[in-house]
């Protein structure tokens, strides 16, 4: 046998190919981050364009100051010490939410007869209100109910001075957790009698504020999302390899293998093939964990 015009090789294992599924990102805190009051009407259309608001030097509505519990409740949020403030660049506010409940009173400057309040609620920076509620000015010992405000036209956290944005439409909001408004009312300032603000500060004036409340419920957060599935094991079995070569015209090729795990002893694979110019192919069958193969083509006399 003469020296081999051509060596091939093959290898043939099984393929293990982990597919991995991507985990997203989940949020496990919702975050109140502003609070918006504005003058309305029955329907919750703005009436009479005055607004008040927890930011802070983006815009110049009288601010809104806040602390925790409800109006004679514990804790007593008449007489509780303010979240923000007390200046008007220490307004905005930023409250996480975790599973519980929140109550607050609100306190700002009385500055006319009012008929009825809308509510804003913001959430995670968001600057169009995700809760809204409307309610009649409490004037006596009766609360008046609240309810949804769907108002097509009223503020956002980028108006100033005009409307620019629908109201929401609904008291609670799904977000990584459900949040719920549960309790909101606005009392005349003869209900309470308190001074504790004034327009941009949280100091009094000499003139008593309107007081307000507001309660959040916020729900269990959602499940994190189930943990990507293991590896996925795919079984990839090669048993047909194909050997081809140009041939030459009045030569004759024998295909030969050799195992590795056999060392380089060289097997004969199927008859002696005649040359005559073109591509000459052989197939090797092989079966399922065979060893690896190495092929050659050699000319024989």
């Amino acid at each position: 046998m003469k020296t081999s015009i051509r060596s091939l090789s093959a290898s043939f294992r099984l393929f293990l190919l982990p597919l991995f599924a991507l985990a997203a990102t989940h949020g496990r805190t919702a975050n109140l981050t502003a609070v918006m009051v504005f003058s309305c009407d029955s329907d919750g259309n703005p009436a009479g364009d005055f607004v008040w608001d927890t930011r802070g030097f983006s815009s110049d509505f009288y601010k809104i100051w806040l602390t925790r519990g409800v109006p004679q409740g514990e804790p007593d949020g008449l007489r509780a010490p303010f979240i923000n403030g007390p200046d008007w660049g220490e307004a905005p506010i930023n409250v996480p939410l975790e599973e519980g409940r929140y109550q607050f009173t609100m306190f700002f400057q009385h500055n006319g007869a009012w008929r009825a309040f809308a509510l804003h609620l913001f959430f995670d920076n968001e600057t169009v209100a995700q809760i809204s509620a409307k309610a009649p000015l409490r004037t006596g010992e009766a609360i008046p109910p609240f309810s949804p405000n769907g108002a097509r036209l009223t503020y956002s956290l980028t108006s100033y001075p005009a409307p620019n944005a629908p109201a929401a439409g609904s008291t609670s909001v799904t977000l990584d957790r459900t949040v719920e408004l549960a309790d909101y009312y606005v009392a005349e300032t003869n209900v309470f009698l308190l001074d504790r603000v004034s327009t941009h500060s949280a100091r009094s004036n000499g003139r008593f504020d309107f007081v307000g409340t507001l309660t959040i419920v916020a729900g269990p957060g959602r499940p994190p999302p189930p943990p990507p599935p293991g590896p996925i094991k795919l079984d990839i079995h090669i048993t047909e390899v194909t050997v081809c070569w140009e041939s030459e015209a009045n030569r004759t090729y024998q295909v030969q293998y050799s195992s590795r795990s056999g060392g380089r002893e060289w097997h004969n694979l199927g008859e002696p093939v005649a040359g005559d110019g073109t591509t000459k192919c052989v197939i090797d069958k092989l079966a399922i964990g065979q060893a690896a193969r190495f092929y050659r083509v050699v000319h024989v006399p």
